[in-house]
């Protein structure tokens, strides 16, 4: 029991490292690139109101959360999980599960274009391999997720000042609902 208790330790450090290190990575390129979702740029988005049989999510169109489409970061974190499994189970079509629902939903919902799923997708995944192929899954511990959350802590404030000044028509209600 106590080697399942310390490998189960060793998953989920390595997950929340990584995890961590990726949403860093996706804040960063989400601030370098600025760029509009869907459904405040792309067109028919005028119909979407008539059209689905679910309300567009009205955060989504204002505020900082509105010219933070590229990458995905729920793709990203998606791929995080993907990859943890491709490395837990060596492969099979489970794996690629949570990539697939994560990006299908979040175009769905018009929060992203296909390029944002695909290279939040792919961001999330690669940077977990690399992370395991550079110190492997079995190393990590709570040292190793607590360098991570100092990180990410420093980094998450680092990249929040770099923020570009929000154009007055996104200004809504000024909240930045995810984070």
């Amino acid at each position: 029991a106590a080697s399942l208790s310390s490998r189960g330790l060793a998953v989920a450090a390595f997950y929340g490292s990584a995890w961590g290190y990726c949403v860093l990575m996706g804040h960063f390129l989400k601030i370098v690139f600025a760029r509009a979702r869907p459904c405040i740029s792309a067109p028919g988005r005028e119909d979407l109101s008539r059209t689905r049989a679910l309300p567009l999510h009205r955060h989504l169109q204002t505020g900082y959360t509105a010219i933070e489409s590229f990458p995905s970061g729920d793709a990203c974190g998606a791929g995080v999980a993907s990859a943890t499994l491709y490395i837990l189970l060596g492969g099979g079509m489970l794996v690629w599960l949570p990539m697939v629902l994560a990006s299908y939903g979040r175009m769905y919902f018009w929060a992203h274009h296909l390029l944002d799923v695909t290279l939040g997708a792919a961001l999330g995944f690669g940077a977990t391999l690399a992370l395991h192929t550079a110190f492997g899954l079995e190393t990590f511990d709570y040292v190793e997720l607590a360098v991570m959350m100092a990180v990410f802590s420093l980094g998450r404030k680092a990249v929040l000042k770099l923020r570009p000044q929000l154009p007055e028509e996104l200004h809504g209600d000024g909240k930045h609902h995810y984070g």
